[in-house]
């Protein structure tokens, strides 16, 4: 409360008359000032975390109706090169009403590579969909990472942007800030536009008090509208601790959501996750990065190769023997 009090009278200097600046440009100076550094710490607040919560996706898709997704997620995260998420899914197509069986599915990376494994409703064991050794964040299981934890990203992110790469590229600029919110609780709407190929405008609603986390934005470029909403529970540590984030995507020119997306957080915590969380030995899978067909392949692989040898050997003594013998005769 005293943060947030304190920040309240910040804004208050901010706004002042004395302060020999009009009301829009002082806030533009506190925000260049003072958010850069609040990302920075918003962002290595949120790398070190794990915790729970349901989810709920919609895609509409043409004139077929629309695809609901519900799931149980459980997520970690440890730094840039550590990240899982495991879901327990179930996907309903709207149209007919039809309910695919459940599986869990498995995206995670690590510092050697990124897979994604699968386990049908009824299996006890984890079979393997994808294995890829390359860091590029594009890559299948590595993205999927990435889209998955949205909620995690939200407090510093506008749809996939982060806040802190955006204000640091040059087309980066502020058309308009403003002060709303209560008197106990400063927010700051900021409107900004990145000049790109998509022609990117958007606007973002911050609250100061509370580590400059963003509480509601909206972004637009040439193809998408982009909505976003973070509810957020008690201050931990000072940093707020997000509840719930609700994202829509809607087409440029059409007023139903294409996509939307709620997730619901059961519990979050901040600290380390041990590195073997991010292995195949996390899922019940031998020797990180080789399942066990490729374990088997490589044995038998190894097999051939020693016989091989064996045989060359034995060739070379069995010539040298008859040689022998032809130089006696």
């Amino acid at each position: 409360m005293g943060v947030v009090l304190g920040t309240a009278c910040s804004l208050l200097f901010w706004l002042s008359p004395a302060s020999g600046q009009e009301d829009e440009a002082s806030l533009k100076d506190w925000v260049r000032s003072e958010y850069p550094a609040a990302l920075k710490a918003l962002e290595s607040r949120f790398a070190k975390a794990y915790g729970s919560g349901t989810s709920a996706e919609e895609f509409r898709i043409g004139t077929k109706g629309h695809i609901r997704t519900d799931g149980r997620l459980n997520f970690a995260l440890n730094g840039p090169f550590l990240a899982k998420v495991a879901l327990h899914i179930s996907k309903t197509t709207m149209k007919d009403q039809k309910t695919s069986p459940p599986q869990e599915v498995v995206f995670c990376y690590n510092t050697q590579s990124s897979f994604w494994l699968t386990k049908p409703a009824g299996n006890s064991e984890y079979a393997l969909k994808s294995l890829e050794t390359s860091k590029d964040e594009a890559s299948g299981p590595h993205r999927q990472v990435y889209d998955r934890l949205k909620f995690l990203y939200a407090p510093y992110t506008v749809g996939t942007l982060r806040m802190s790469d955006a204000i640091a590229r040059p087309n980066f600029s502020i058309r308009r800030v403003e002060a709303t919110g209560a008197k106990d609780r400063a927010l700051l709407k900021i409107e900004f536009d990145l000049k790109n190929s998509r022609g990117l405008s958007a606007w973002v609603v911050l609250a100061p008090g509370e580590k400059w986390a963003i509480q509601e934005y909206e972004s637009k470029d040439i193809q998408d509208v982009i909505h976003g909403r973070i509810e957020y529970g008690e201050l931990m540590d000072g940093f707020p601790t997000p509840k719930r984030v609700l994202i829509t995507r809607t087409k440029v020119g059409e007023t139903h959501p294409a996509q939307s997306y709620a997730f619901d957080f059961d519990e979050i915590h901040f600290a380390d996750v041990p590195d073997r969380e991010f292995s195949f030995a996390a899922f019940g899978l031998p020797d990180l990065g080789r399942p066990r067909g490729m374990q088997h392949g490589m044995r038998t692989g190894l097999l051939l190769l020693g016989i091989a040898i064996v045989m060359i050997i034995v060739a070379s003594m069995i010539k040298k023997q008859a040689s022998h013998r032809f130089r006696k005769a």
